[in-house]
């Protein structure tokens, strides 16, 4: 995961924002073709009728909104749709605040 301002956004490149559906919702996100996992929000998360499952081992993330963060619960092979493509995804669960 990582932070970036807006105009280093369009500077880097392999980054897309937009709304697909996530198992079935609508969601705002950010898409980075250069990370090595995906996340999703905690909150979100608790909107959803399907339950995270915990990972086999969990991961510690650090992120400049805080220290480091042990994650351990995951959405494995999550619907995420754009347009009419299914992409299934392992998302991970994570506490987002910012």
């Amino acid at each position: 995961m990582q932070a970036i301002q807006e105009p280093e956004a369009a500077e880097e490149g392999g980054i897309v924002e937009g709304t697909p559906t996530i198992l079935s919702r609508p969601a705002y996100v950010l898409f980075d073709t250069g990370a090595t996992h995906s996340f999703i929000s905690q909150t979100f998360v608790d909107t959803l009728s399907v339950k995270p499952v915990p990972m086999e081992s969990g991961i510690v993330v650090s992120t400049p909104i805080g220290p480091g963060t042990n994650l351990t619960n995951h959405m494995p092979s999550s619907e995420v749709l754009i347009g009419t493509q299914n992409l299934p995804a392992n998302l991970i669960c994570m506490d987002m605040e910012g």
